[in-house]
């Protein structure tokens, strides 16, 4: 990521908006962290390596995406212009604009990911195995034991490899409650194999 300092005189631009947008996007889910109790660490460390690995798969980079778009709107403004209307009609500058926005977006995104971190506790059981690449045969006779459908064995490869309910919808190609339902299908099985 480019050394771009944000000061209020910085114009936006087609070659900087990105750069700016991920700086932006860092700053506040690095303040919005703070008043998150942990829930959000991950974010912040994904965006981290999305950006300095030119990774643009997690969800951490969505915000920053979110941060783009926003300056998008206002290519060839400076940063410090006072474009933006807040909930009292006063005039905030746009990168204060950009952070408000972004906060109630991780507000949103924090909700869903403490609904995710419940819907995942299949995943959370058994993450001790994958350290020790001898258990992943563990691992896999539990999953043949679960006789999972073809559409859930999907899903829960997309879960292992950290995708959203969006992207499984997308790639599956079938409606991101559909994948709520398959997943928490995959966890009714496991528990009740757990029990037994």
């Amino acid at each position: 990521m480019n050394k771009i300092k944000l000061n209020d005189e910085i114009v936006i631009t087609k070659g900087n908006v990105k750069s700016l947008g991920e700086k932006i996007a860092l700053c506040a889910i690095k303040n919005a962290r703070r008043f998150a109790n942990g829930t959000i660490d991950n974010l912040y460390q994904n965006l981290q390596h999305d950006i300095f690995y030119n990774n643009k798969f997690s969800d951490g980079y969505d915000i920053a995406q979110e941060s783009i778009c926003f300056l998008c709107s206002y290519l060839g403004h400076r940063l410090g212009e006072k474009c933006v209307f807040n909930i009292h009609n006063n005039l905030d500058s746009i990168r204060m604009g950009c952070y408000k926005h972004l906060y109630s977006y991780i507000r949103k995104e924090r909700k869903i990911l403490e609904q995710i971190d419940i819907e995942n506790t299949i995943i959370k059981i058994d993450t001790d195995l994958l350290q020790e690449p001898e258990n992943y045969a563990r691992i896999n006779m539990i999953i043949k034991k679960l006789n999972l459908s073809k559409k859930e064995l999907l899903v829960l490869k997309c879960c292992y490899n950290n995708m959203t309910y969006d992207t499984i919808s997308e790639v599956l190609n079938i409606n991101r409650r559909t994948v709520s339902r398959i997943k928490q299908r995959i966890k009714n099985k496991y528990l009740t194999l757990s029990f037994i």
